[in-house]
């Protein structure tokens, strides 16, 4: 996505899931520990930010991610994480909310032209 074409700031919600292990198991919350650590090395910490919803029978709640994108560097940057990601293993997904847009890339589905096209539609259609 060049300059010209960004419509920005966006500000996305993103959940990490998996379809092998559950949202409580002690290795899920690990692997999406690693997951927004990631996403904070590349994009910094002021640009992510943790939200804690509490779920009944859960350990600690479903985490989600904010993450403001002031630029279309910023976006690039953040698909690739997104990538990359979810692209370690076939079980994992990411749900990306924009307005009231949602994306869902899976390790099973995901590639590059995929995922940006994905996003793109739903910046302009929700962001």
């Amino acid at each position: 996505m060049s300059e010209q074409d960004w419509a920005g700031p966006v500000q996305l919600t993103v959940e990490a899931s998996s379809d092998v292990l559950s949202a409580d198991d002690d290795r899920w919350i690990d692997e999406v520990e690693r997951f927004h650590r990631e996403l904070e090395d590349q994009l910094g910490r002021d640009v992510v930010r943790r939200e804690t919803t509490p779920q009944p029978g859960m350990k600690g709640g479903l985490e989600s991610v904010i993450v403001s994108l002031g630029s279309a560097g910023a976006f690039a940057a953040a698909a690739a994480v997104f990538h990359d990601w979810v692209g370690r293993a076939g079980d994992r997904s990411i749900t990306m909310r924009i307005g009231t847009q949602v994306v869902k890339v899976s390790g099973k589905n995901v590639n590059d032209a995929t995922l940006l096209d994905s996003l793109r539609t739903a910046m302009k259609a929700g962001g």
